[in-house]
């Protein structure tokens, strides 16, 4: 099974040699490394030139002539990646010797999966540890996570939040046909739509192991940005998910839901196969909705509703109102 890396770089320089140092060491070597410039105007350049000259076999250097973006950039490294199975590689992050070794493992054990993506170790600008996994980050706590496999998967991430990311991501060649070119969703990154296009497919595989270190930095293009009190709020979306909001916090579920079903309407309408999907995420809200009005009285419900509608009330519309 050839193995290939799809690594996208741009003002790489300050992290980019440690993680080729990592891909280079893995317990289970790659056959090829693609690698795709975006037109970097620090020293990348010639710091892939140097590993290129040390292993002319097994890197392929390309500089676009115009900055395309991530989106097309990793459309562009994926295509020109030619192994069996493909990994999506960010510049700064770190990979452990075991990566491609226990991902290629999970292919093997799964022939109809079209991709694989694992979970992270966050660490910091320094590369120290985080007390953090990359899943959490995204607000799906411990318990929301033994939910996840590959038949909920679609569903979780349309009604929570995205958690797959191009980062821990790894493709067999034939997902190409159903994932390129990406299609272009206003507020949708090409990892986002590799994760609904294939999940909706039933054919992607979640794996829960910290299979590589992501970086957060000041420099990040895209990313994980926001950890102020991720556990916090991570504990919050576990409520919304498990109908356990009471009081306020049950009206911020509903208004939550609301939002997710807005999603989830317009992902669907991409993938006609899942349209039931749609029904599931209105039966969700009409329940929540039942519950946490029929725990309030009815002084409550309307103050506490009050609130809600002047804490929401630049995204709330007259029909979102009169719906409740």
């Amino acid at each position: 099974m050839k193995v290939s890396v799809a690594l996208c770089t741009y003002n790489a320089e300050r992290f980019l040699n440690e993680q080729l140092k990592s891909i280079l060491h893995q317990h289970l070597p790659v056959d090829e490394i693609t690698i795709c410039d975006d037109g970097s105007t620090d020293q990348t350049h010639h710091l892939i030139n140097q590993y290129q000259e040390k292993y002319p076999s097994l890197i392929k250097f390309k500089i676009n002539e115009h900055n395309l973006g991530p989106r097309k950039n990793f459309e562009q490294a994926i295509s020109l990646a030619t192994g069996d199975v493909i990994f999506l590689c960010d510049q700064d992050d770190i990979w452990p010797a075991n990566k491609v070794e226990e991902v290629v493992a999970c292919f093997r054990e799964h022939p109809d999966a079209l991709g694989v993506f694992t979970n992270g170790q966050l660490m910091n600008e320094q590369g120290e540890a985080m007390d953090l996994d990359l899943w959490t980050s995204f607000l799906f706590t411990p318990k929301m996570q033994e939910q996840l496999t590959r038949d909920t998967l679609f569903r979780m991430i349309i009604q929570n939040w995205t958690i797959v990311t191009g980062a821990a991501l790894a493709i067999r060649k034939e997902a190409k046909e159903f994932i390129l070119p990406f299609r272009h969703m206003d507020d949708l990154w090409h990892d986002e739509w590799i994760g609904y296009r294939l999940s909706v497919e039933n054919a992607l595989i979640p794996l829960n192991r910290n299979l590589f270190s992501y970086r957060i930095h000041a420099n990040q293009q895209i990313g994980v940005f926001r950890l102020e009190d991720t556990w916090q709020r991570a504990r919050r979306r576990e409520s919304f998910f498990f109908h356990t909001a009471t009081g306020q916090e049950g009206f911020h579920s509903i208004g939550f839901k609301m939002e997710r079903l807005k999603l989830g309407k317009r992902i669907c309408s991409y993938f006609p196969q899942n349209k039931n999907l749609v029904k599931v995420l209105e039966d969700d809200l009409a329940n929540e909705k039942k519950r946490i009005f029929n725990s309030l009285s009815f002084v409550k419900r309307k103050l506490l509703l009050l609130k809600w509608v002047l804490e929401r009330r630049n995204n709330t519309s007259i029909h979102e109102l009169a719906s409740l």
